[in-house]
């Protein structure tokens, strides 16, 4: 690893990766740990905060243009951005199962398999990470990220549909008492 590359990124990619890697062990964190209580809440808002925070600084980062100064990891943000706001508003609303459903979806689809891709030969990161690589390196790292993402996309893909598949408890899914029982 070359921290010293990491000194020299700009200051808003800085706090971008600072942001983006303090969700991913966080929202390892929330998804492990039982959920519902305070501490669930207090993380799961600072969760929030942060993946806004991630999904915001990406506007002013602009590595991949395609459209002006946006790229395809502009559309991620967005969703994420709205993900977020419907996650919240689900669970605002006691509808806890489209909640969890979001939230996962987000963990995975705004943090995991776009990680995996900062790591691939070319990228900042991925320099940070592995140093400078030959092209048979580049070819076997670029293999190994393909092949990670694939893994994650299917166990992401079978969750998602035991997630769908939660039964409702009294017009909700898996009922949380809320303030008012």
């Amino acid at each position: 690893m070359q921290f010293s590359l990491l000194f020299g990124l700009p200051p808003v990619v800085q706090a971008h990766l600072t942001f983006a890697l303090t969700s991913l062990v966080l929202g390892a964190v929330m998804l492990l740990r039982p959920k519902g209580d305070v501490r669930h809440k207090v993380i799961g808002r600072l969760w929030v905060a942060l993946m806004a925070a991630t999904a915001l600084t990406s506007f002013f980062i602009h590595s991949m243009p395609m459209v002006g100064p946006f790229g395809p990891i502009h559309i991620l943000s967005v969703i994420v951005l709205s993900g977020l706001v419907s996650a919240v508003r689900a669970v605002r609303r006691g509808d806890v199962a489209v909640h969890r459903k979001i939230m996962v979806r987000l963990y995975v689809v705004g943090l995991i398999i776009p990680g995996l891709f900062t790591l691939v030969p070319g990228r900042d990161l991925g320099e940070i990470v592995f140093g400078p690589l030959d092209a048979r390196a580049q070819t076997i790292l670029w293999l190994m990220i393909g092949l990670a993402a694939s893994i994650v996309a299917v166990l992401y893909l079978r969750s998602a549909a035991k997630l769908t598949a939660i039964p409702l408890q009294g017009g909700r899914a898996d009922a949380v008492p809320g303030p008012h029982g």
